[in-house]
């Protein structure tokens, strides 16, 4: 998401105008930014002042004091990201421990329908997992495999659900419904009838 998409349509471009000025500065503090923004012509003070706490409240400016200036700078797209994504990585694991145990314990008593639907989400949850474990990789070091661990984790899951699938009575039908869910490509409804 760019800072345009964050922004709306109304006071966009007095946003944007105020975006290009702090980034030009890097750190710009309040009386200059308000000057700038006047000699520019751009707005008057008080939509000014509107406009920039309208952005602080969008997370796209940050403001702190230094001495007895109010300083404003653009925060960075990716700060603190990586840190939201961690966090959410263990939960995603554990939510899908406890499934995968629910799911193993009554495995034998559900209905096709409920194997399938409840596999389904399963892995979904496991393929969500994995997809902030490479996003955190691609934004910490791409070269690096920081989540090494926990994708090597979820792959062991995977295999013990296929496992499960494969001793059970009903494997064809929830194998065929299930590894849709791992193909990139969708199939035609004409081939998946054959």
């Amino acid at each position: 998401m760019t800072y345009i998409d964050k922004i709306g349509n109304e006071s966009g471009n007095r946003e944007v105008d105020i975006i290009e000025i702090i980034s030009e500065h890097k750190e710009i503090h309040h009386n200059e930014l308000i000057r700038k923004i006047l000699d520019k012509g751009l707005m008057a003070k008080k939509t000014a002042e509107k406009n920039i706490r309208s952005l602080i409240e969008k997370n796209i400016v940050d403001s702190y004091k230094s001495g007895n200036k109010l300083v404003y700078s653009i925060k960075p797209i990716l700060d603190h990201y990586d840190l939201e994504l961690a966090n959410q990585i263990e939960p995603l694991i554990m939510i899908v421990s406890n499934l995968i145990k629910m799911a193993v314990k009554d495995y034998k008593g559900l209905t096709v329908e409920g194997k399938i639907a409840r596999l389904s989400y399963i892995f979904m949850m496991i393929f969500r997992a994995l997809n902030c474990c490479a996003v955190l990789d691609a934004i910490r070091n791409p070269k690096s495999k920081a989540s090494h661990k926990y994708e090597n984790d979820l792959k062991l899951k995977i295999r013990n659900l296929l496992e499960l699938i494969k001793n059970d009575s009903d494997s064809k039908i929830v194998y065929s419904f299930i590894s849709e869910s791992f193909s990139p490509i969708q199939r035609s409804k004409e081939m998946q009838l054959r």
